[in-house]
């Protein structure tokens, strides 16, 4: 099956003692616990998006 998300290196360093931070820290915790928890993650972030938006842009033809 597909992966729905990949791994992605994050943009800034960590910022642990920020109140949002280990709130965002235990959220992800809880995520990666229940991997099933990603597709209806993902469901909701994609509600009332049409397929054609989640397709990417038109790149350049090889030609």
């Amino acid at each position: 099956m597909r992966e729905k998300w990949n791994r992605q290196m994050p943009l800034m360093p960590e910022i642990a003692s920020h109140v949002q931070a280990k709130e965002l820290e235990a959220v992800s915790g809880i995520i990666d616990g229940k991997p099933i928890i990603c597709r209806f993650v993902l469901q909701d972030l994609c509600k009332g998006c049409s397929g054609a938006s989640r397709a990417g842009a038109k790149g350049m033809s090889a030609e």
